[in-house]
């Protein structure tokens, strides 16, 4: 469930990998960032891996880039 989900990465603080090309795509003051990444934790003692695809929305407010919006599917 989601708590268990940020329960597990809060305690795990996993690296997340962007693995090979991502696509970026500016619409004025927003960016779309989408690509393929690997989050690696450590599960129960061992090293995990988990696919994932990641969408990303950033909007530039003149003092930097703010990430709104994201959205993480787990790839099988």
């Amino acid at each position: 469930n989601k708590q268990e989900a940020v329960d597990a990465l809060v305690k795990g603080k996993p690296r997340f990998e962007w693995q090979g090309n991502y696509t970026v795509n500016l619409y004025g003051k927003t960016a779309v960032v989408h690509g393929l990444a690997v989050a690696h934790n450590m599960t129960n003692g061992q090293a995990t891996q988990i696919p994932l695809d990641i969408l990303q929305v950033w909007v530039n407010s003149g003092k930097g880039w703010t990430m709104v919006a994201r959205h993480t599917t787990r790839r099988p």
